[in-house]
């Protein structure tokens, strides 16, 4: 990589919803970034993530969906939903499915989902 990667919650919240996104930096500038909206204690919604063509395969989407698993199981979220739209992360149907089943999705169709412990 060409400098350090930082990450950085660009959020908001209130008694039930936290919503907003986590950007991933290098060197202040942005190479990714993962959209998404937590139902305390219910459902979370991972409405778009991508990462710039160049920093692909480096790990970044992976950390960013780590951390907002993290924040989604500290809100008492118990599961993670997501739709086609976030299958084309890459612009590759097959390699974003793969990506996100690694991440322990189970995918029906143009639906992801994943039961959070």
């Amino acid at each position: 990589m060409e400098g350090t990667i930082s990450y950085y919650w660009d959020t908001k919240s209130d008694e039930k919803f936290d919503w907003g996104s986590l950007l991933a930096l290098i060197n202040s500038r942005q190479v990714g970034f993962i959209q998404y909206r937590l139902k305390k204690g219910e459902t979370g919604e991972i409405q778009l993530v991508r990462v710039l063509s160049h920093y692909r395969g480096r790990g970044i989407g992976e950390e960013m969906y780590k951390r907002l698993e993290d924040r989604a199981k500290r809100l008492g979220v118990k599961r993670l939903i997501g739709t086609i739209g976030f299958r084309r992360i890459y612009g590759d149907p097959e390699r974003a499915e793969l990506f996100w089943k690694r991440m322990g999705f189970a995918i029906t169709g143009y639906d992801m989902e994943k039961e959070l412990s």
